[in-house]
């Protein structure tokens, strides 16, 4: 996570000093689209990375509730 930040700052870093030599308009016209599919990206691998860590919880949990019906 940390690093796709680092990257998106720098990404727009890059972007800025191109469209102050002239040359960025058009790049500055695709940021809006980058920005949004950055940010479902992000959304994505939130709820993927959510999604494992519940279905890893809740194995745990099945294991500790069957190790509990044995006694």
């Amino acid at each position: 996570m940390k690093y796709l930040l680092i990257f998106g700052l720098a990404f727009v870093l890059g972007l800025l000093i191109i469209n102050i030599a002239g040359v960025g308009v058009y790049f500055l016209t695709i940021l809006p689209f980058l920005i949004y599919s950055i940010l479902i990206g992000v959304i994505v691998w939130f709820a993927i990375s959510f999604i494992k860590l519940q279905r890893e919880r809740n194995e745990i949990l099945a294991d500790i509730a069957n190790k509990l019906e044995k006694l």
